[in-house]
């Protein structure tokens, strides 16, 4: 996995700005998929349960969480991914 965590300077960026941007991080067809399993779920699917067990696995969410980038980005943040992880598309 560290091949997929924060660099220093994208750390100092995230400082700075509060935000970091990644192009094309989850496949289209993916967040395609996310985004309609978004429209028919009423919220988060277990909230206060731990992160691995909040998105099962064998879905889209799922899917796209437990992706080596993402994972990487989510194990470099220091900040609770409720408030620092947003995916949505780009196009």
């Amino acid at each position: 996995m560290s091949e997929h965590l924060l660099s220093a300077t994208q750390m100092a960026q995230f400082v700075a700005s509060g935000y970091l941007k990644f192009e094309d991080m989850v496949p289209r067809d993916l967040c395609d998929a996310c985004l309609g399993e978004m429209q028919h779920n009423n919220g988060y699917l277990a909230v206060g349960t731990p992160f691995e067990e909040t998105w099962p696995k064998g879905t889209a969410l799922g899917d796209a969480f437990r992706l080596p980038q993402v994972r990487g980005l989510i194990h470099s943040s220091s900040v609770p991914i409720r408030s620092t992880i947003t995916m949505r598309p780009t196009w």
